[in-house]
């Protein structure tokens, strides 16, 4: 889906272009930085959330204006792996 949004007629006949470079520091912070800290979640589950939740964090402190929509959501999922990893630490301890 991701590819055919980039690359596909949806936005017209050239796709979707990245015009300024605060464009790209977004789409890697939202869907690439969160993909792979989702990813390393699986094996390191404080390293992978952390860096999860952190893509968007930092995305919503960048662009603002995507506060009021459920952007913010999208973090659950790696502070929850924070969470459990933190839980499993200490109850190790």
């Amino acid at each position: 889906m991701l590819l055919g949004h980039l690359f596909g007629s949806a936005n017209g006949p050239e796709g979707m272009r990245f015009t300024r470079g605060s464009d790209v520091v977004a789409f890697v912070l939202f869907p690439i930085g969160t993909i792979i800290g989702l990813a390393l979640a699986y094996w390191r589950p404080m390293a992978g959330g952390a860096i999860a939740a952190g893509s968007v964090l930092v995305l919503l402190v960048l662009r603002p204006a995507l506060l009021p929509t459920a952007v913010g959501v999208m973090a659950l999922p790696g502070l929850l792996h924070v969470a459990v990893a933190w839980m499993r630490r200490r109850a190790v301890r």
